[in-house]
């Protein structure tokens, strides 16, 4: 055989010289998405002193809290965050007493999210897409003040 004389690879199929880029998911589309929130024993906490969900009163949690969280829920997330006092924050922006006890708990989670209630009161969370995994009542908003 010639040195001249190449081997040729075969192939039964041809690549296009084009790549495209596909995205499984948009990661804003929660956003466009309706709020949702869950109670789950893997966030709530209930017997923080301060902010902890011990200190509801079952009354108020059925006239105020409730009915509130079922307002949010006919909103998209876009529009919750149009809200002023709605809004997400990193660990680092809080006063250290509460990062202390969000990194304890929660040391996966460097954002957390809160929504109000009626003022002064917030409730905060974890948020994975569009839902909120409710975590603590801020009834004096105490945990991210202005």
């Amino acid at each position: 055989m010639s040195k001249s004389k190449r081997k040729q690879v075969k192939s039964k199929f041809h690549p296009t010289p084009q790549k495209s880029v596909h995205i499984a998911e948009d990661v804003d589309s929660y956003r466009r998405q309706n709020f949702k929130w869950r109670v789950i024993e893997k966030y709530i906490d209930y017997d923080d002193e301060e902010w902890g969900w011990k200190q509801v009163d079952i009354r108020r949690f059925f006239q105020k809290l409730l009915p509130r969280l079922h307002d949010y829920e006919t909103m998209t997330w876009d529009e919750i965050f149009r809200r002023q006092s709605c809004h997400s924050w990193e660990i680092g922006e809080i006063p250290i007493k509460a990062q202390r006890k969000l990194r304890e708990k929660y040391p996966e989670n460097e954002t957390f999210h809160q929504i109000d209630m009626e003022q002064p009161c917030r409730l905060l969370g974890i948020r994975d897409r569009q839902i909120l995994y409710l975590i603590w009542y801020d009834p004096h908003h105490t945990v991210c003040p202005v």
